[in-house]
């Protein structure tokens, strides 16, 4: 089988737009997937606040939130070696 010189040219062009259709689709998931972290990320700020002003609504609450805060403290401590 003989490649001319258009052949090539035509896989060339081929090769190169499959590359920039992957590029696309590439940086298309990364800005998708950083939207989505957030997305959550806000969510869970919100859902904090949400849980503090609750919290702070009822005395009960605030206990049982200032022994959760505590306690993830101590948790994160022992995580990072901190004791």
């Amino acid at each position: 089988m003989k490649i001319n010189n258009e052949t090539s040219v035509k896989t060339d062009i081929k090769t190169i737009g499959g590359v920039v259709i992957a590029v696309a689709i590439s940086v298309y998931s990364y800005f998708t997937v950083i939207e989505r972290i957030s997305n959550l990320e806000l969510q869970d700020k919100l859902q904090s606040a949400d849980l503090l002003k609750k919290a702070e609504q009822e005395p009960k609450n605030l206990e049982m939130f200032m022994l959760i805060e505590h306690l993830s403290g101590q948790i994160e401590k022992l995580r990072n070696g901190n004791h």
